[in-house]
């Protein structure tokens, strides 16, 4: 008599894997997230977006605002793979700042900071003075106030903008300017008696940088018409601060 035929054992299904801490790749073979944006629909490396932002971090299927931009996204998961964040001559202030805001969103810190230096780059190549739409539209209610953005743009204003150039009317942008005049005045005096020169890019920078970069020596350049790095010089504090 024969042997019945005996089955292999069967297999138990294999638990999920847990959650995991923000900032570190979780260990499983599916690296896949899925990103929508209205009815549009994005597949994106999980891990590199968990470790850049608040967004798929306890699962993997993320659902953003209606109202954002998909190309917004799509410039931010360039960043992500490596690809840095295209600026050229075209590139409007409005543009960059709109990425700049739907980085502090989604809380992509890096990628903000990655848009500042982008920004100070294009001072740099076109120390033209903000047009009047561009403090219109950050300087409102459509933004967070007092980021640091918005000091960026203050700044921005105090360098490139000539003397004899009237002044914008929104009072918002009034308010801020005159806080930032207050803040410029401290550091004046800090200057002056410390002779450390202060080094506005720390102002703009969302990441804290460690105590080593206080100085901000790599990012060194003083100009007198906001081509600047970072490190100003101590007369054009002075020179900023005889406007107001």
């Amino acid at each position: 008599m024969t042997e019945p035929e005996k089955k292999p054992p069967e297999k138990k299904p294999q638990e999920a894997p847990s959650d995991h801490s923000p900032n570190t790749i979780p260990q499983t073979t599916d690296f896949r997230g899925h990103i929508f944006v209205g009815q549009q629909y994005f597949n994106v490396s999980r891990p590199l977006v968990r470790a850049s932002s608040n967004l798929l971090q306890s699962k993997t299927t993320e659902c953003l605002d209606d109202e954002e931009d998909p190309s917004h996204l799509v410039t931010y998961l360039s960043w992500t793979a490596g690809n840095g964040i295209p600026v050229d001559q075209q590139t409007k202030w409005s543009e960059l700042g709109d990425l700049w805001f739907f980085g502090d969103r989604i809380e992509a810190r890096q990628f903000q900071d990655a848009l500042i230096l982008q920004c100070i780059e294009k001072r740099r190549q076109e120390p033209y003075p903000l047009s009047e739409f561009t403090i219109n539209y950050f300087f409102s209610e459509a933004f967070p106030p007092n980021t640091k953005f918005h000091t960026f743009l203050i700044d921005t204003y105090f360098l490139t903008t000539p003397f004899d150039v009237p002044d914008y009317d929104n009072v918002v942008f009034r308010l801020a300017r005159d806080a930032r005049w207050v803040s410029l005045s401290e550091l004046v005096l800090q200057s002056e008696r410390d002779a450390d020169l202060p080094n506005f890019i720390f102002d703009y920078l969302v990441v804290k940088p460690s105590p080593n970069d206080k100085k901000g020596d790599e990012l060194e350049d003083n100009d007198l018409m906001g081509r600047t790095h970072g490190q100003v010089d101590l007369k054009v504090l002075k020179r900023i601060l005889r406007r107001n």
